[in-house]
Order: C-alpha cells, then structure tokens, then sequence
C-alpha cells in the first residue's frame, strides 16, 4: 500500500478535500471549534504529514470529498456543516441564496477492513471503522448529502456506507456501483427526500429509526438495488410522503416494521422468487405490492394489508431467518477477515 498526498484547500468559502490515485486515509472531524482534516497512516495533507485544522466559520459555502483512484478510506465524524446561508445577486438582479452541498465522490473501498479511524465507543462504530470506508457518524449537513462511489471500477469490492445519527437539511442522495453493496442507517434526520441506488448484483439496505421529510416540501424515501438476490430491511420510520421499493430481477427480500408512510407506497420486486412481509406498517392512501415472474410471496398483519397485490402470493408464514443471516453476513464476517472478535 503506498500512502497518498491529500490537497485541502479553500475556494470561495468552499472546502476541497481531492486526493490522488494512492491509497489515501482520511479522517475530518470538528473539535474545540476547528474542523480538522487528517492522514492517517502515511497519508500527507498538503505534502506534510499529520493534520490541517482551519476555523469552522471558514466553510461557507459547499464541502466536496473527491479522493480519486486507490484504495481509499473515509470517515467523518462530529462535523456541524450547519452553515448560515450566504445571500447572493444573479445578473439579472435577482436575489438567492447560495446552495450548500456536502458531496463524497470517487471512493475505492475495500472491504476487509481499514485503519482504526474511531475510539470505537459504540458497537455500530467498531463494525463500521472494520467494514468498510464510507462511516458517517454524529453528522449534521444544512443542506444536501451525496455520495457516490460509482467511480469503483478497479478493486471489484463491496461498498459500504455506514450512517449513524445523522440529520441532513435537505436531500440524501446515496448511489453505489454495482457490486455486493450493503447500506446501513439508524438515527436518521432526513429533512426533505432520500434515495438509496445500490446498482446490480446482491446488496442489503437496512433503516432504523428513521424519519424522511415532515420539515419542508418534500419527503420521499425511494430504494432501487437493481438486479440481484437483494435484501431491504425498514423499522420504526416516518415518511412524509412516498415510500418506493424497488428490488429488480432475483430472489429479494423485504421486510418492513413499524413504518408509518402518509402517502402512498409502491413496492415491486420484479422478477424471481421473492418474499414481502409487512408488520405494523400504517400507509395513509395507495399501498401496491407487485411481485413478478417466479414464486413470490407475501405475509401481513391486518394492520398492514395492501390495497392492491399483483403476481404475489399471500402466505401465513415466512421464515426470517434468511433476511437476518444477510444482515449477519454484511457485518460480522466482515468483522472476522479483519481479525476482530464481536
């Protein structure tokens, strides 16, 4: 592993993290009023090893990640991007302002574990600084939330997004390339409308306590995993507005718990053999369920009946199990290739 030069610098009251095509280490966090960048394990900020800390009043505008080829690791952790919005005038004299944006781009992630990037204080974070790169804790963003890590073309790994509380102002916007994917999310604050796009192949998204909308114009949740055997797990959430599942062709999982939706909700799992089941989940208008060619199956309680079911079968039993050996997988044998008892 050869440790990469990470260049930070400020433009316009944006923040530019850019790495190189080494295998860059990257921790920001927020401390005593400062944010900080640092390299970790051999990664240089600016060309000199160690870290760069700057004012936290300094970003005022976007924050952009962009750490290119190699096999890079993120995290951030404890940063408030909650930055007061700055007023501005278009040519033709109109006045706005400006729009923040906090975007991750180009991660190459490997999947066996990293740098020991956090103290480790919860069991969600030690599973996750193990797992994989993309580890998002106590975050606040004012605005949108990107992260895109399409740009894997050269390791062939699994990418894996870790959230845990964090409260975005506006849109999240998760997109990940097509291979093995697992995105995990608990605590979560989604002020306006949030996609999850795994791409092909077999990815996991599992949501806890989550709340999509209820604070502005829009809130929808949409899930798209493509073609492949997927699983889709959702408990104890809000959506403002509508929930999309949308699994694409293979043998799919979805299993949704005490969500409350206040539209409506579309789920399709397209073709193969598939398996719905819906516990306490409360849809105020249309709720479709729509299987496709295979042997598809379906359980509910009264609570949670659907208005319309097509080319779905409905049954009086389906065995969890499968789901949560695809949870366990996703995390804890991941755990042990990285060498860590849990």
């Amino acid at each position: 592993m050869m440790a990469g030069d990470v260049k930070v610098k400020f433009d316009g009251g944006d923040l530019d993290v850019t790495g190189d095509d080494n295998d860059n280490q990257v921790h920001v966090f927020q401390a005593n009023g400062f944010v900080v960048v640092a390299g970790l394990n051999g990664t240089k900020i600016n060309g000199k090893t160690g870290a760069y800390a700057f004012a936290y009043g300094k970003v005022k505008e976007d924050v952009f990640i962009k750490l290119k080829g190699g096999d890079d690791t993120l995290f951030v952790g404890g940063v408030d991007c909650d930055m007061q919005p700055v007023p501005y005038t278009e040519e033709n004299g109109e006045e706005c302002e400006c729009e923040r944006l906090f975007c991750i781009q180009d991660l190459y992630p490997n999947s066996t574990g990293g740098a020991a990037l956090v103290n480790g204080d919860t069991v969600l974070d030690t599973l996750a600084r193990k797992i994989g790169p993309l580890n998002f804790q106590d975050l606040n963003v004012r605005e949108n939330l990107s992260i895109n890590t399409t740009g894997n073309t050269k390791w062939g790994d699994e990418d894996h997004v870790v959230l845990q509380s964090v409260t975005v102002g506006e849109d999240l916007d998760i997109v990940t390339g097509a291979k093995d994917d697992c995105v995990l999310g608990t605590d979560l604050d989604l002020r306006e409308d949030a996609k999850i796009d795994t791409g092909d192949h077999d990815d996991v998204v599992s949501l806890t306590c989550f709340e999509v909308g209820g604070h502005g114009d829009s809130g929808d949740l949409e899930i798209l995993t493509g073609k492949g055997h997927d699983k889709v797990d959702l408990f104890c959430g809000f959506v403002d507005e509508d929930l999309t599942v949308k699994t694409g062709d293979g043998h799919d999982f979805v299993l949704i718990e005490d969500v409350e939706v206040d539209e409506d909700a579309d789920i399709d799992t397209g073709n193969g053999d598939d398996k719905v089941v819906l516990i306490d989940v409360d849809v105020a208008r249309n709720f479709a369920v729509k299987g496709g060619s295979g042997s598809d199956l379906i359980e509910y309680d009264s609570q949670s009946r659907p208005d319309t079911l097509s080319s779905i079968s409905k049954t009086d039993s389906i065995a969890l199990e499968e789901f949560f050996r695809a949870i366990d997988e996703c995390l804890f044998d991941a755990l042990q290739e990285a060498g860590v008892e849990g």
